[in-house]
């Protein structure tokens, strides 16, 4: 029944590998929300360090911030350098957003803050770097540059990956709720020659789908495990840093989880087939799709809990939809061999069902992508404005389109199968192109395309339109994930409107401590030109504090901006804007915001706990690899084949060698 995999698939899988040696994933998730000293800062007397606030937790060993002079040297070092040459930049355990660095006494000049940040949410790297200055030099003004880029071996990964998931996780709930209730339907007359054996065969083809779907899940898989290893040292892939990413990040654990996951697949797939390996199959997916969800915006928010629930059902309504199509088409291509009335009421059968598991997919895609848009978009604009935006209008106008072949075959192509009952219509009139049918041109459509003798092949010609749509559909998903959502971050907002000025305020990320306050000053409906000073006054509304003011510097296009920590408890504040400008009254503004604590960050795992939990996951994996060599042996039954056991379990005793080490190594 397995048969080898064509040649062209090997082929193209080492092109993608090679693909992923070449072209390395960039982008970047983590991003930089405040910082102290903020950019082009000219302070009169040295700080005591630098302090970044990011939208995202990180990774404390591969996070580090830089301070260098304007010769290019580094200065951030301790004031005892017997001790230890170079300050150590330091995750805070108890708000993993924020990234320290401890400065020695520096003298006058201009200074580069350089740091690089990796994601724990998702695992991907940003980096960027500002001046600031001390004394009487004076840093150019400009915004705190950050990296930030798209990859197509990222992309293309994470299309591969959700395309084998889609074969996957489709087959077991077309199976059960589609191909076998759809043949054994008694309603009709029968619709095979003999009383069908239970239970039924699956489609033709599915193992072969089911096999090129494990192709592509190892492919994605090892792109992916290039990727990890690029954030912890840039270059070439084959880091040697990328073993301790593995077992001392979040991602790395994931990564591990899923080759896990993989591998029990592989052997379930290869077994004989029962019902209970199939849903087992089924589970091992949508444990796929749930690690993708943890890695994805969804994850990254102050709750994740319900946002990565709602991208995991997202997901699964996609694959279930697409993994389906796979298999039905795959299915209805087999009743082209039927005499025509066979094969129309099969064909109806199985299309009606079908029909409502798509539906069931598509209501519940609707529901959970537009929460997801709720969340990730904090204005309209930013649909058209911005790239994540135009990503998703990409995705709804593909969605859209799947919708038209979707209804030709649940309200025309099913329908006119069932009615005609086989038999060839009589020719339609040619004045029949010219008027409406029943009012309706889809029925009009649907009774000049019955008279084919083989209806059934207008229901696959639109199923391959589904299929290549949905295909497409992919490449923008993928690419949203590479992108920064529209919203970034959580941040406090607010409005105005003074004289001819439109005031809008934002602070992010909003909490006690330090915060990156941004303000665009907008008149006549153009951005403001020149001020000659822009100023936020902060009064406490409880607690008797007295004001604070913030100046806040120029970065062009209406935008002031400046960083500090002037929201030093919780509870309501006013922050009051005062704007300048030559030959003008002054123009202030007022703005009643709430500030909250900073959200209470889980304990940051200890290394010992890291390792236990790696050690863990490369028992499991071994376990699956030594099922799944014996499995895949046993179904090939040649003479080679019958070394795989063996080897399978060799290779699975090196990996319980290297998990016993890695729990009993010290810490």
């Amino acid at each position: 029944m397995f048969t080898r995999l064509p040649r062209a698939l090997a082929a193209a899988l080492f092109g993608l590998l090679l693909a992923a040696w070449l072209l390395t994933p960039a982008s970047a998730h983590a991003d930089l929300l405040a910082a102290s000293p903020p950019a082009n800062a000219q302070l009169s007397t040295p700080p005591a360090g630098v302090e970044l606030i990011f939208n995202e937790a990180l990774e404390p060993a591969f996070s580090a911030i830089q301070v260098l002079n304007s010769a290019g040297q580094l200065v951030d070092q301790r004031v005892d350098p017997q001790v230890d040459q170079t300050a150590v930049s330091q995750v805070d355990p108890a708000q993993p957003t924020r990234l320290t660095l401890a400065l020695a006494p520096l003298p006058d000049g201009v200074y580069t803050v350089a740091w690089k940040a990796v994601s724990q949410v998702d695992g991907h790297q940003t980096s960027g770097a500002y001046p600031f200055s001390i004394g009487q030099a004076q840093a150019s003004a400009a915004a705190p540059d950050q990296e930030s880029g798209l990859s197509l071996a990222g992309v293309g990964s994470k299309w591969l990956l959700l395309l084998s998931l889609a074969a996957l996780a489709g087959f077991a709930p077309f199976y059960r709720f589609v191909w076998q209730p759809g043949l054994a339907d008694r309603s009709q007359p029968p619709v095979l020659h003999d009383p069908p054996i239970q239970p039924l065969p699956p489609p033709p083809h599915s193992g072969l789908i089911l096999r090129l779907g494990l192709a592509g899940l190892f492919a994605a898989l090892a792109v992916s495990l290039f990727a990890l290893a690029s954030q912890s040292q840039p270059g070439t892939p084959w880091s040697l840093a990328s073993p301790d990413f593995l077992i001392q990040t979040r991602q790395g654990l994931i990564w591990l989880a899923r080759l896990a996951l993989a591998l029990l697949s592989t052997a379930l797939i290869y077994s004989p087939p029962k019902a209970w390996r199939t849903w087992a199959g089924f589970a091992a997916a949508a444990a796929q799709l749930g690690a993708i969800s943890l890695t994805s915006h969804a994850a990254a928010g102050p709750a994740p809990l319900l946002p990565a629930l709602l991208d995991w059902l997202h997901l699964a309504a996609m694959t279930v939809w697409f993994g389906g199509l796979l298999y039905l088409f795959s299915g209805l291509g087999s009743f082209k061999q039927l005499d025509p009335g066979l094969s129309s009421r099969r064909t109806s059968q199985v299309v009606r069902r079908f029909s409502g598991l798509g539906l069931a997919a598509v209501a519940l895609l609707s529901l959970t992508g537009t929460y997801a848009a709720l969340q990730r978009f904090d204005s309209l604009p930013s649909l058209w404005t911005t790239p994540y935006g135009q990503a998703l209008l990409v995705k709804l106008g593909l969605f859209s389109a799947l919708m038209v072949p979707a209804a030709l075959n649940l309200l025309v192509y099913s329908p006119a199968l069932m009615d005609g009952g086989g038999t060839a219509p009589a020719p339609v009139p040619a004045s029949r192109f010219l008027t409406p049918v029943r009012g309706n041109f889809l029925c009009f459509l649907g009774s000049y395309t019955t008279q084919k003798p083989q209806k059934n092949l207008f229901i696959l010609t639109t199923i391959r339109v589904e299929l290549v749509l949905l295909a497409v559909l992919l490449v923008p998903v993928s690419l949203m994930t590479s992108l920064h959502p529209a919203r970034v971050g959580a941040a406090l907002r607010s409005t105005a409107q003074s004289g001819d000025l439109h005031l809008a305020l934002s602070i992010a990320p909003g909490v006690v401590g330090l915060n990156n306050f941004s303000l665009r000053l907008d008149s006549g409906g153009a951005p403001l030109a020149e001020a000659k000073e822009v100023a936020l006054r902060f009064t406490p509304l409880s607690g008797g504090l007295p004001a604070s003011e913030l100046q806040l510097a120029p970065l062009g296009g209406g935008l002031f901006s400046a960083a500090g920590s002037y929201l030093s408890q919780t509870g309501p504040w006013q922050v009051q804007a005062v704007v300048r400008r030559a030959g003008q009254f002054d123009t202030y503004a007022s703005f009643d915001i709430s500030v909250q604590p900073s959200s209470p960050a889980p304990a940051a795992p200890s290394p010992a706990g890291l390792r236990r939990t790696a050690a863990f996951l490369l028992l499991v994996c071994a376990l699956s690899f030594g099922l799944a060599f014996q499995a895949i042996g046993k179904a090939r039954q040649t003479r080679p084949s019958r070394l795989l056991p063996a080897l399978g379990w060799l290779c699975a005793l090196a990996l319980l060698v290297c998990a016993l080490q890695l729990y009993l190594s010290p810490a």
